[in-house]
């Protein structure tokens, strides 16, 4: 039985992750989340909740395991917070994943590494003639991503990354990284309660980019389990992104055409703006397809009905629409 470890197994995207590895015989799942686990993962997993800045708790955390996936998610902090974490616990936890001789460490980044691209669908390729992000989320995802490719060159780290591009759940919590994701809960919050769409489909909103790739935390737990055992993902890097890209105007009026009334849904059929010049976030997932025979098979129609059927058992208001 091969042990894995699943750092940030707490939140939305690392429950799925785990979700998808528990029922499998071959692997024993240890989480390393300083978050409360639920029930069913306490019951599921070996729980660790230490500080993994520490080497030595980072070192303890990955012992034993031959498998490493790092989903660690800070992004409910301020910019340098995140990036000071972030940057803490990468260097411990990639020091004893060299230490230790994990045979594949998995690096979760996500689509805002790619905020200033120019070419879409965005393919792998293009990263490398892209301006850096300016967004500390993206910077930092980014950071780990060259930290990874610079201790495979100087200690043959065995690494793979894979992009969670605009990934959404059922519990996605108000933490998500700039972008569609962050705006669906509230969206679909907004039009159970009855109110009227916003007519600003936010094309020109600096808050984040103005369109995205939605892909559900179901599909892109697949894509990471799937570059998890490829052999041809060693070295690799995926965008595991949805098919579709959708503009802030788009998925306003969708919203509220699945889950708001008829008049408050003919409201939100205002033209939609095109995103601002530079505002467009659309990765190409043909890679992941290719290589791991990956690719979302819940569409966006599905994973909106899925998430207001959710909020609906979960929020008087929207439970009484």
């Amino acid at each position: 039985m091969t042990r894995v470890l699943v750092i940030g197994g707490a939140g939305t995207l690392g429950a799925a992750v785990v979700r998808r590895l528990l029922p499998d015989p071959a692997y024993d799942l240890r989480v390393a989340d300083a978050r409360p686990a639920p029930q069913w993962l306490r019951e599921g997993c070996e729980i660790d909740r230490s500080a993994l800045a520490e080497p030595g708790r980072a070192r303890a955390a990955l012992d034993g395991c031959s498998l490493v996936i790092d989903l660690a998610d800070r992004r409910a902090a301020g910019p340098f917070t995140r990036i000071e974490a972030d940057g803490g616990v990468r260097v411990a936890v990639l020091r004893a994943a060299l230490d230790l001789g994990v045979e594949r460490f998995v690096y979760v980044s996500s689509g805002a590494v790619l905020e200033r691209a120019t070419a879409f669908p965005t393919t792998e390729a293009h990263l490398a003639g892209c301006a850096p992000p300016t967004a500390a989320d993206g910077f930092s995802q980014l950071a780990g991503e060259v930290a990874c490719r610079a201790a495979h060159a100087e200690r043959g780290l065995p690494f793979t990354i894979c992009r969670a591009c605009d990934a959404y759940g059922t519990q996605e919590p108000f933490d998500a990284e700039r972008g569609l994701a962050r705006d669906l809960p509230g969206l679909v919050a907004r039009a159970l309660a009855g109110e009227p769409a916003p007519m600003d489909d936010g094309a020109e909103d600096d808050d984040g980019p103005g369109s995205g790739a939605l892909t559900h935390v179901d599909d892109v737990a697949e894509g990471i389990v799937a570059a998890l055992a490829a052999p041809a993902a060693l070295g690799e890097d995926f965008n595991l992104a949805g098919p579709e890209e959708l503009t802030r105007g788009e998925l306003t009026r969708l919203v509220w055409e699945l889950c708001g009334d008829a008049e408050h849904a003919a409201a939100a059929t205002a033209p939609t703006t095109p995103p601002r010049a530079g505002a467009r976030r659309w990765p190409s997932a043909e890679k992941a397809r290719a290589v791991l025979g990956w690719e979302a098979r819940t569409s966006v129609r599905d994973g909106i009905a899925r998430l207001a059927a959710w909020q609906r058992a979960h929020d008087p208001v929207a439970a009484r629409r």
